[in-house]
């Protein structure tokens, strides 16, 4: 393969993509053959939805009247893709006021949670979750009315730009305070 043609590819190539670009010439009986090489590697394929699912833990039991802690975790159990683009929110029973929303400080490179404190928390992730990963917890300080007693449901729900989504559930059975 001439000298000319080589360098002309490389300046199409990286003119187009962006990427560095190697071209090897060769000789393969009695002809030509090229392979071009990019440079960094292309970046992992990302979706919004990439087999997340949100898990949620909280306590066994309460006292009316106290505070109780739920985590929210996210899971991303695909094994080739990255995912982006996804919220969650915990849905509390009536007997139940948020009292704080908060989560450990991420890598910057890898994303970190944007929270909304109210009747419903919710926080959306801003970066890019890779295979197997999950993210920081997520946690909610919920404080439990004096009168609230029994089964106290609360449910996690992710949601994702590609309208999937994912929930889990934790009861904490309340005594009287």
């Amino acid at each position: 393969m001439p000298r000319s043609l080589r360098s002309a590819a490389r300046r199409k190539l990286t003119a187009v993509s962006g990427l560095s670009v190697t071209v090897l010439a060769v000789s393969i009986a009695g002809g030509s053959a090229f392979a071009l090489a990019a440079s960094p590697a292309l970046p992992a394929a990302q979706t919004a939805g990439a087999g997340l699912s949100v898990e949620l833990t909280g306590p066994a039991t309460g006292v009316a009247g106290g505070q109780g802690s739920y985590v929210m975790t996210v899971v991303n159990r695909s094994t080739t893709a990255s995912a982006v683009g996804f919220t969650v929110s915990e849905s509390l029973p009536g007997g139940q006021s948020v009292l704080s929303v908060s989560s450990p400080a991420a890598s910057p490179a890898a994303g970190d949670w944007a929270c909304v404190l109210g009747g419903e928390p919710s926080c959306t992730w801003s970066g890019s979750l890779a295979p197997g990963a999950s993210t920081p917890p997520v946690t909610v300080e919920v404080e439990y009315a004096l009168e609230a007693s029994g089964d106290q449901a609360s449910t996690a729900t992710l949601s994702t730009a590609d309208g999937q989504s994912s929930t889990s559930s934790v009861t904490t059975v309340l005594q009287p305070g």
